[in-house]
């Protein structure tokens, strides 16, 4: 079951009422492999990595606090109503969450595991941007239809920017100079200047924009914004200093969504939720590098290690996550996770890899695995 608040989130939860099936088969090669599942809580879905790994637990209104060394243990922190995202201030002792059922952002001390400052948003904030520098956080409210701007250390408002329903994610860049916004319901970008706390341009198809956006990611030097287009099946890349269209890349499959960037931030591993393919594009060239079958329904996520070697793409309709070699690119395993594999993290150092699995209630670790070629 879903939960009592799952009317609310079905325009951007479309998978959580697929039918499920069995996974494939594993295949040799060096890559990933399942080491264990921690048992969570009721609907994990955004990770973060800290002192400790941090998870939303959308279905019991809380945070999962897992510990670094033992694995087994799993402390939660009440918040409101459907947490869906999460930020660390900067030293890690305290964190902003997204409520999207009861419309908050709380502040949390995670030395003392509570709640230490409630503030009220618009409807449904879906997502946040924490400007560290600056002291603000963005938080997109997706039935609300705008953009609040709080103090992060307070919570008190700063500005509030309408625009329309269906607002989704929100990034901004790391000189802080502007923001990005994807409203899905429109296929449009805002793009908000962050001096002023307005809107200063509205990125459309006439400017260049995909059609059906899914997914968007920084590149790490923050100057290209790239948004895979679930209906057009393309890359978008955005110059992110002129808030202009650069172009479009085709990513040879059909149903382009979830998107994982290379730590360079020249390649992207897309996963085609409508033909169960994934992609690796080259960002720099403007080109396909090759195309890849992998299990059923590739639609959550997608990431790419932080060495660069591998690939992770979340196989929804397969209880399972495709392991992908970046060079040369293929499939080299496939390894079984929990119902609805949705989200992946992956340490800094490439040594282990977390998946959140939402409606199975764990969260999967996959550590690196070679394999000694066969000698028959």
């Amino acid at each position: 079951m879903i939960g009592s608040y799952g009317h609310r989130l079905i325009p951007f939860l479309l998978v959580l009422g697929l039918f499920l099936n069995g996974a494939g088969d594993v295949t040799a090669g060096d890559g990933f492999e399942r080491t264990g599942d921690i048992a969570v809580g009721q609907g994990p879905g955004q990770m973060l990595l800290g002192d400790s790994l941090y998870v939303c637990l959308g279905e019991e209104d809380a945070i999962g606090v897992i510990d670094s060394v033992d694995r087994t243990r799993v402390d939660k922190i009440q918040v409101g109503d459907v947490p869906v995202a999460m930020s660390l201030l900067p030293g890690g002792r305290k964190m902003a969450v997204a409520c999207f059922g009861s419309d908050q952002v709380q502040l949390l001390d995670l030395t003392s595991g509570r709640v230490i400052q409630t503030a009220a948003v618009s409807d449904g904030p879906r997502s946040m941007a924490l400007l560290p520098r600056s002291g603000l956080l963005l938080v997109s409210c997706y039935f609300g239809g705008k953009v609040d701007i709080l103090d992060v250390h307070s919570l008190k408002s700063v500005a509030s920017i309408e625009a329309d329903v269906g607002l989704h994610h929100v990034l901004a860049t790391p000189d802080e100079k502007r923001a990005f916004v994807m409203d899905s319901s429109r296929d449009r970008m805002l793009v908000i200047d962050l001096a002023s706390r307005q809107i200063e341009k509205v990125l459309t198809a006439d400017d260049g924009l995909g059609v059906g956006q899914w997914d968007m990611k920084l590149t790490p030097d923050g100057r290209t914004l790239v948004v895979s287009n679930w209906s057009s099946n393309t890359l978008t890349l955005i110059d992110t200093g002129k808030a202009l269209v650069l172009g479009q890349i085709e990513t040879g499959g059909k149903g382009a969504a979830p998107l994982g960037l290379g730590p360079r931030g020249q390649l992207a591993l897309v996963g085609h939720s409508e033909d169960d393919s994934v992609s690796l594009i080259d960002l720099r060239e403007g080109r396909l590098l090759g195309q890849r079958n992998i299990g059923r329904f590739p639609f959550s996520a997608a990431a790419i290690s932080p060495d660069g070697r591998f690939g992770l793409v979340t196989n929804d309709n397969a209880r399972s996550v495709s392991v992908m070699q970046l060079s040369p690119f293929k499939e080299v395993g496939r390894v079984t996770t929990g119902r609805i594999p949705r989200t992946i993290l992956f340490q800094n150092d490439s040594s282990r890899a977390y998946v959140a699995n939402t409606q199975g209630n764990t969260i999967s670790i996959l550590e690196p695995v070679r394999r000694e070629p066969d000698s028959h």
